[in-house]
């Protein structure tokens, strides 16, 4: 079965090549009818791919809107009643009589780039057709006029929840150059220079920006492609992209250093020619795919962040406010950098007072700051959490950001149901925040609901696919539901996208599958190889990781033992937590030391809870002691108030009556 069937006339044949090329790139599997043989054979084979084509793209030329393209009508008329027709035109005539209710996209003159935003909107648009959403009713004549590509379908079925509420008075399907993008309100992507004679680097400039307008796309971003090849320098390309109508420029260089590619990329003002940010990728030549979307997912994130600003239309941001914003943007993942963040912000939110964003991202900001402060700072830094967060929702009570920020700030562990209240309060009001699902998705592993949790980390990764963090908790949700394939191949694309481990410790987490639910003997290949283990490791990570790893080989009872009490000497002296020790011995099996270990906790050095649901921890959950300790850390209080109890006690093989035994355990 082909995602896409080409409809087209065989005179069109080299003309048609370089879509079908250019849709094959882009990652679409395409039938079209070359090297098929005339005759019964030949209509049978094209009725069969049609029929099962979940998508089809009828080429109109003058050749085939014509008698002579009997052939090409009766493909178009099968794939309107299927819902599955997407016209395009590669002449300037208008199609066929009965094939005008959904206006064609023109792609006369297109040189065969898939940057180009005409392209960019017909992938976008195969995409949503494949996705199951079919076009609309068909446009009024009057609307037919005004349109100048695809309109009809839904927003949301390509990824543009975030865009869908700017939409809604337009009533129209937003894609690259669309209606509902006014001009000015789009980023144009230049091509990609390099001074090297080398293929790999070329190979790289010409791809790079490619990548980019594939990932925009993916993420329901506008984008504008030009043809600026005869621009003679900077300022002539900057010229002809103001006169597309793009608000920002991105552009770059690559440049070949030995056995490494370095990329360099920049968004700037094509007015002024400012650079608004900039930032250098390094990697070896052998990784230059991985390289491309590494570069584009890294600048569509602060991309997305430039049309915070795009589309606000009331407020006018100098270069200098939206510099420090995409600073500010590019650090968010890396709570590390929060201190940098919140004086970014600070900037901003002075020099815009009414940027309800920029309050929101400020809030959130100081709210995770403030863990690394001491205790006066740590005050200050949560008022100004409060404040902003109250500013941010007086001037967008839609937002959800505040919700996160004040999240963040009740009393941790414990106070589950308020915490989980301002979660549902904060998605009851803005459900397509990523973060918020993934809080409620983290709220839920936390207390058993593990299935539930997976719905949220799901959702979470889908609405913000370019963030790393929805990356490294999704993978942890799928091993809470036992899906070790789907969390390698998780982990493995974050690995690739986030090499250097800034936001999530993917290469750690990578070993930790393997050593803790997968293959032993590969997490061992893992930890002997420097590059396959992360860079900060000390030599007793690498120990402590090989010893688990020969346990769970050896099955040796005398080897587990020794560990056990190591992790309990250790703990005992305060060179480790209650949480880790118990971690440790429960996916070893080591029940009795894990319990031990869970005694030790204290107000103020508290238990986690979430990996005591995952598959490798069932002995702990089968032991008569699980449910006093979980009345101990207030689970059991959480379960009888919402009347939701976790899934191993729902389950039919449950070892136990969770609510008989809750029923004789004193609340907590």
């Amino acid at each position: 079965m082909a995602d896409v069937f080409v409809s087209y006339k065989r005179e069109d044949r080299a003309r048609v090549k370089p879509l079908v090329d250019a849709l094959s790139a882009e990652g679409f599997t395409v039938w079209w009818d070359v090297g098929i043989e005339g005759g019964a054979a030949w209509r049978e084979s094209i009725r069969r791919a049609l029929d099962e084509a979940r998508c089809v793209v009828v080429v109109w030329s003058a050749a085939s809107v014509g008698p002579a393209g009997e052939f090409v009508h009766d493909e178009a008329s099968l794939a309107k009643r299927r819902g599955l027709y997407l016209p395009v035109t590669i002449d300037d005539v208008p199609p066929p009589l009965g094939f005008g209710q959904v206006q064609a996209l023109s792609i006369v003159g297109w040189r065969g780039r898939r940057v180009d935003h005409r392209f960019r909107e017909l992938a976008a648009a195969a995409r949503a057709i494949i996705a199951g959403d079919r076009p609309s009713q068909p446009m009024a004549p009057e609307s037919a006029t005004k349109a100048r590509s695809v309109v009809g379908w839904r927003p949301w079925a390509i990824g543009l929840a975030a865009l869908a509420a700017l939409l809604a008075a337009a009533g129209a399907w937003l894609a690259l150059g669309h209606l509902g993008t006014p001009a000015g309100s789009r980023i144009a992507i230049l091509p990609f220079e390099t001074t090297d004679s080398d293929a790999s680097s070329r190979s790289l400039a010409d791809g790079v920006g490619d990548e980019v307008a594939r990932t925009m796309t993916s993420v329901g971003l506008p984008t504008l492609s030009l043809d600026v090849g005869r621009a003679g320098n900077g300022e002539e390309r900057d010229e002809t992209a103001v006169k597309g109508g793009a608000a920002y420029a991105l552009g770059g260089h690559v440049q070949r250093d030995g056995g490494a590619l370095n990329v360099s990329v920049h968004i700037g003002d094509p007015r002024t020619h400012a650079i608004l940010w900039s930032k250098n990728f390094s990697r070896p030549a052998a990784e230059a795919g991985a390289m491309r979307e590494q570069v584009a997912t890294t600048t569509v994130r602060v991309l997305q962040c430039a049309f915070d600003v795009i589309n606000l239309p009331a407020s006018r941001f100098d270069n200098e406010t939206v510099g420090l914003y995409l600073r500010a943007c590019d650090l968010r993942p890396d709570y590390d950098s929060q201190d940098q963040v919140r004086d970014l912000l600070r900037q901003v939110t002075q020099r815009q007072p009414r940027f309800a964003t920029g309050w929101a991202k400020l809030a959130l900001a100081a709210s995770s700051a403030r863990h690394t402060l001491p205790a006066d700072q740590a005050a200050a830094a949560e008022r100004e959490s409060r404040a902003a967060a109250k500013r941010a929702l007086q001037l967008d009570p839609r937002n959800g950001i505040p919700y996160i920020a004040l999240n963040d700030l009740l009393p941790s562990p414990g106070h589950l149901l308020e915490h989980q209240n301002l979660i549902l309060k904060g998605l009851s009001v803005s459900p397509d925040n990523a973060v918020l699902n993934l809080r409620e998705g983290d709220l839920l592993s936390q207390v058993g609901r593990v299935a539930e949790a997976l719905v949220y980390g799901r959702r979470a990764e889908k609405l913000d696919p370019l963030n790393p963090i929805m990356a490294a908790y999704l993978t942890g949700f799928l091993l809470s539901n036992g899906l070790l394939t789907e969390a390698r191949a998780v982990n493995e694309r974050a690995t690739t996208l986030w090499p250097d481990g800034a936001f999530a410790d993917f290469k750690g987490v990578r070993i930790a599958i393997e050593a803790r639910y997968g293959d032993p003997d590969k997490a061992l290949a893992l930890i002997a190889d420097p590059k396959s283990r992360p860079a900060e490791w000390e030599p007793s990570d690498i120990d402590d990781w090989r010893r688990r790893c020969l346990i769970r080989k050896s099955h040796d009872p005398a080897m587990l033992a020794r560990y056990a009490s190591e992790q309990l000497a250790e703990l005992a002296s305060g060179k480790s937590a209650p949480s880790v020790a118990m971690s440790r011995l429960s996916a070893l099996g080591a029940v009795d030391g894990a319990f031990e270990a869970a005694a030790k906790a204290s107000p103020a050095d508290t238990l986690e809870t979430g990996f005591l649901f995952r598959p490798t921890d069932a002995g702990m959950r089968r032991d008569p002691r699980f449910m006093p300790l979980m009345a101990k850390v207030g689970l059991v209080d959480f379960w009888r108030k919402t009347g939701k109890w976790p899934d191993f006690c729902e389950a039919a093989d449950r070892p136990y009556d969770c609510r008989a035994v809750a029923a004789n355990l004193a609340p907590s």
